[in-house]
């Protein structure tokens, strides 16, 4: 009743389509849950490989949705980036986690770190949007998160549908290191919030392999092929 009562006088509204939320739904509502288009995890380890054959070496990938023009997924992910909606990345997180601890693997992993912004970007947008689900994470597994070693030194304009050349063009060399010496040795899982070409977590991979006996992990809330 008290719950009823706050949301008549503060409603909460669906991150996706924006419609009111009942009492018992939180962060999305009923129809968009079930809009999602959840990424089959059998379909993974291939979807992965391909992205990424001969680019990157990762010991581990995972996502949660698979990205797609018009589905729930590709709202949330504009929300969580341009609509200031930044708990959407911790809602995202609580989900990655829970599957991780769920699968009850041995994964290894050391500490979490994100994909940065430019400090242009991050001015005019005023947060990291892939922090929130990279921070609860780490939280949740006990890791640590380090965001003062990747950093961006070029800025670009939104490339989620760019093709691989052009953003390869694009991003090269976009982005450098500082304390690399918190990464020596460690099984370093960067976070994203969207995988298309896979050129970004290329960049990163290419500045990140320079430290001495990195692993590199990938977790991403989208992954669009």
């Amino acid at each position: 009743m008290i719950n009823q009562f706050v949301d008549f006088l503060f409603p909460r509204f669906c991150a996706s389509c924006e419609h009111q939320l009942i009492e018992a739904e939180n962060v999305l509502c009923t129809y968009c849950i079930h809009n999602l288009a959840i990424y089959p995890e059998e379909l993974q380890k291939s979807a992965f490989e391909s992205t990424f054959y001969g680019r990157v070496n990762y010991k581990f990938a995972k996502t949660l949705f698979y990205f797609q023009k018009g589905t729930s997924a590709q709202q949330l992910i504009h929300n969580l980036k341009y609509r200031g909606q930044k708990y959407i990345g911790n809602f995202v997180g609580q989900w990655m986690a829970q599957l991780l601890l769920s699968q009850k693997a041995s994964y290894d992993f050391d500490c979490i770190v994100p994909v940065p912004l430019h400090p242009q970007r991050m001015r005019q947008r005023g947060y990291n949007q892939i922090a929130g689900f990279g921070q609860v994470i780490s939280e949740k597994l006990n890791l640590n998160y380090v965001d003062d070693v990747l950093y961006r030194q070029s800025n670009s304009a939104s490339q989620v549908f760019k093709n691989r050349l052009a953003r390869i063009e694009m991003i090269e060399g976009g982005f450098y290191l500082k304390n690399i010496e918190k990464l020596a040795n460690k099984h370093v899982v960067l976070v994203d919030d969207l995988i298309t070409t896979g050129s970004t977590i290329e960049s990163c991979y290419l500045a990140l392999n320079r430290i001495k006996n990195l692993k590199l992990s990938i977790l991403t809330i989208c992954l669009a092929r």
